[in-house]
C-alpha cells in the first residue's frame, strides 16, 4: 500500500511544490539593511610626494574617517565632492566634479581631503569610483580609532 503513494498524483504534486519552494529560497534576493547616504566636500591642498592615484582611509575616534586622495587633476576654481552610500558592510564612494568658479586652464594635480562622520563601528568593504578620472579602487577597513587602509586606484 505504501508503494502506491509514490506512484500517485498527490505524491508528484507534493514533490513539485517542495521543489518550487526550495528553488524560491535559493534564488530569492537577500534582504539588506537600510541605506545611509552622505555628501562630503573635498578640500584641495598642495601636492605631496605620495604617488598619484593613491587613496588612504584613516579612521579616527567616534566613527570618523579622513579620506585622502593623492594626485587629483583639477582646473583652477574647480572642486570635487564625494557621494557616500553605506548598505550593511558595503560602502560605495563616488568622486564627482564640482565647479566653484567655473574652472579654466590646464588641470593641475592636487591632494584632496574629505572627512566623514558617524560611520558604523564595523568592518566596511569600500569601493571608490572617480567620475573625474575614471579610476576605481577597492579596500576594506575596520572603523576604529587608529586604523588605516590604503589602495592604488586603477583604470
Amino acid at each position: 500500500m505504501a508503494m502506491d503513494f509514490f506512484h500517485s498524483v498527490e505524491f508528484y504534486v507534493l514533490a513539485l511544490f517542495v521543489a518550487f519552494a526550495l528553488l524560491g529560497l535559493i534564488v530569492s534576493p537577500r534582504l539588506s539593511g537600510a541605506a545611509t547616504s552622505v555628501i562630503a566636500a573635498m578640500e584641495m591642498g598642495e601636492r605631496s610626494a605620495v604617488p598619484a592615484g593613491t587613496l588612504r582611509l584613516e579612521c579616527g575616534p567616534a566613527g570618523t574617517m579622513t579620506l585622502r586622495r593623492y594626485g587629483l587633476a583639477v582646473r583652477d576654481g574647480e572642486g570635487a565632492y564625494l557621494t557616500v552610500t553605506i548598505v550593511d558592510d558595503k560602502m560605495k564612494i563616488v568622486e564627482k566634479r564640482g565647479a566653484a568658479t567655473g574652472g579654466s586652464g590646464q588641470p593641475t594635480e592636487v591632494d584632496a581631503i574629505a572627512r566623514l562622520t558617524k560611520l558604523p563601528a564595523r568592518k566596511l568593504h569600500v569601493r571608490y569610483d572617480s567620475e573625474i578620472t575614471g579610476e576605481w579602487g577597492l579596500a576594506a577597513v575596520l572603523v576604529a580609532d587608529g586604523n588605516t587602509a590604503e589602495t592604488r586606484l586603477k583604470y
